[in-house]
């Protein structure tokens, strides 16, 4: 990964993205001074939706706690909705779920807010 600093008027390389992003062409949500992506930890892996986040500040990546989840048969988009972190959990063809993260870093703090059925 490269870092353009405004500051120093120049790109940099830092440390390699340690997961593997789960669409190609997800430019990151940003919010609470990091971008995200939803990311797993091998490719082409079956085992997605882990949140991995980018600190702007710090330069360094971890990943972000998530709710509970009663069924865990979805794909996951990453948003921002008010300024917070979003989990939109897609149960095709039946709803989405969104989640809205009240307190960023505080996996308690995911609130549920609404499910949005296909019609």
């Amino acid at each position: 990964m490269h870092v353009y600093s405004l500051k120093l008027n120049s790109w940099r390389k830092i440390r390699d993205f340690p997961y593997y992003l789960r669409y190609k062409r997800d430019r990151g949500k940003f919010a609470y001074g990091a971008f995200h992506w939803v990311v797993s930890r091998k490719p082409k892996s079956d085992i997605t939706n882990l949140i991995s986040a980018f600190d702007v500040g710090t330069e360094e990546y971890r990943l972000v706690p998530q709710p509970e989840y009663a069924d865990k048969n979805f794909h996951m988009n990453v948003e921002v909705l008010g300024g917070c972190l979003c989990l939109l959990c897609n149960y095709y063809p039946h709803h989405i779920d969104v989640w809205v993260m009240k307190d960023y870093g505080v996996k308690e703090s995911f609130e549920f807010f609404r499910s949005i059925a296909y019609s």
